[in-house]
């Protein structure tokens, strides 16, 4: 009887999170979730997690809440919000993984207790600019998972990996078109236009950019609806310059083994030097681990990382990746390697420098790897977040 007791005193001493996976495409945010439960535990919290996926997720929620005093309710994407206003004090707590407009409607319900993760600096100011009812926001970079299984750097299989999703541009820009009518089909024309032209823009700045050549005026409010409804041309810009990416480094004879959809679209005479490499989630990781460089391009975080250059990084491998302000400002060419979206030209030289000289990359993969693991895991990334809520 006493140590029934003494157990349920510390399981209300003990701070409790209820992490709460939905859908993911390649299960990325559900992963996400699973090293986010892991990092709680490892700093003394209770971590307790339920899948909406499941068939008998009510269940789970109910056995989960009535057996625990829940302290916070952890999420991706502003997702089960509305699920979870039952809990009395439990502070909401969510991870945006994506630009804050495309979960505009759930964002707006958020009350001022509501605690929300950025993947993205710039997502910062942006929030607080829209979103006044959010009063804590923020910046956590995306980690990524990683086999725990090193490989010695000299051993590796593969020269260059990309892991994601290809989508032929000229196909997806039909795709995106046929959507609008009228005047803003034009609009979404013109925005494409510029990020083809400017691939510094963010969306937002994009936006600006061609409602001032309109001479446009909105509110804040129709701004942000705005974002809204054209964050499709920041999706196509992704893969416009994925594209352009890849093609730079096959026309120039380098090797890509890729894991992801879409890719049997690429084509053109540099093609064969593209080999898509069949396998799910898992079996990509594991490629990262065994190869020399992994190839990452931003999904339009102008601000911050990305899952690909922390599994990179984590896995002992050189990360190249496109640039941004959160990179810029913290890291240095000593622990991964940045290229220029405006000066392709250059990416293929440093492929086959780094590929040439082997011992130099493993010194960027090593020192990338050390960096990665005191700063870059979820795990370390959660005591960060935990300090945040804490304080």
């Amino acid at each position: 009887m006493q140590s029934r007791k003494r157990l349920v005193k510390k399981m209300h001493e003990t701070k409790t999170v209820l992490l709460i996976k939905g859908a993911s495409q390649y299960d990325a945010m559900r992963n996400y979730l699973d090293e986010i439960a892991d990092g709680f535990q490892q700093i003394g919290y209770q971590s307790v997690v339920i899948d909406a996926e499941h068939d008998f997720f009510s269940q789970e929620y109910k056995m989960a809440t009535e057996t625990f005093h829940i302290d916070y309710v952890f999420t991706c994407n502003a997702n089960f919000y509305q699920d979870c206003r039952d809990l009395g004090n439990a502070r909401y707590v969510t991870y945006l993984c994506d630009h804050p407009a495309q979960h505009r409607d759930r964002l707006k319900k958020l009350d001022e207790d509501a605690v929300v993760f950025v993947c993205d600096l710039l997502h910062i100011p942006y929030i607080r600019k829209y979103y006044p009812n959010i009063k804590h926001v923020c910046f956590i970079p995306t980690s990524g998972s990683y086999s725990k299984t090193y490989i010695p750097y000299k051993d590796r299989k593969y020269d260059v990996v990309f892991t994601g999703s290809y989508y032929e541009p000229k196909e997806l820009y039909e795709k995106i078109i046929e959507q609008y009518q009228g005047v803003l089909k034009q609009f979404v024309q013109q925005m494409i236009q510029e990020m083809e032209e400017q691939s510094w823009l963010t969306i937002e700045q994009c936006l600006e950019v061609v409602l001032n050549k309109n001479h446009i005026q909105v509110s804040d409010e129709e701004f942000d609806e705005l974002v809204a409804e054209f964050w499709r041309v920041s999706y196509y810009a992704r893969f416009y310059y994925r594209d352009k990416v890849i093609h730079t480094l096959t026309k120039n004879g380098i090797k890509i083994h890729v894991f992801g959809n879409g890719w049997g679209d690429f084509v053109g005479n540099d093609a064969a030097n593209l080999i898509w490499e069949k396998g799910d989630y898992l079996a990509a990781r594991e490629a990262v681990a065994n190869a020399y460089i992994s190839l990452n391009t931003q999904p339009w975080f102008k601000g911050g990382f990305q899952e690909r250059i922390a599994s990179a990084m984590l896995s002992g491998t050189v990360a190249v990746t496109d640039d941004s302000l959160y990179i810029d400002e913290n890291f240095t060419d000593q622990e991964l390697c940045t290229y220029s979206l405006e000066k392709l030209e250059e990416l293929p030289e440093l492929i086959k420098s780094l590929l040439e000289d082997k011992e130099w990359a493993e010194k960027i993969a090593e020192k990338g790897r050390r960096r990665a693991q005191e700063e870059l895991s979820w795990q370390v990334l959660t005591k960060d977040m935990a300090q945040y809520l804490e304080n």
